[in-house]
């Protein structure tokens, strides 16, 4: 089993479709998705109830990566563990495009957005990305209101 570490996405503000992370794969090792979990923070009444689509991307290749959004450091599970060799990004401004790479669907959700999205997949059926692939966490469409995302992804690094 390689390091687990927590991607911890802070509360952000979404308006629009677009991409919730992207996870970017060193030249040196896989990762793996063990768990993602998001919530939100600001629809507490039952008139703000709506549907939110969602979808996981795997890119590959000399894909384009999104811009504009933030740095996010990746946390070890085990205190003892050294920092990570990927690296992630969240509320890209604008989104992963495939230039001359691929972008290939993995899945697609929706939820209400009262309960959020828990994805705990099985071990046989965690998705992996390859070396310098990538892995992206789309909002498929615009929410009726502004919706305050937050909450954390699972990660393990395989091969560092």
């Amino acid at each position: 089993m390689g390091r687990l570490y927590s991607i911890p996405l802070a509360f952000t503000a979404h308006t629009a479709a677009g991409d919730i992370v992207e996870i970017i794969a060193p030249a040196g090792a896989l990762l793996d998705i063990h768990e993602i979990k998001l919530t939100q923070s600001t629809e507490a009444g039952d008139a703000e109830s709506e549907q939110l689509a969602f979808t996981l991307t795997r890119a590959t290749g000399s894909y384009t990566s999104g811009s504009g959004g933030t740095s996010v450091t990746p946390v070890p599970l085990d205190g003892s563990d050294v920092a990570a060799s990927f690296t992630a990004e969240m509320a890209n401004t604008t989104d992963a495009s495939a230039g001359s790479g691929a972008l290939t669907n993995m899945w697609h959700d929706a939820v209400n957005v009262h309960v959020g999205l828990h994805y705990l997949p099985t071990p046989e059926s965690r998705p992996r990305c390859g070396v310098s692939q990538a892995f992206i966490l789309t909002l498929d469409g615009a929410p009726a209101d502004s919706v305050s995302i937050g909450g954390y992804i699972i990660v393990e690094e395989i091969g560092t």
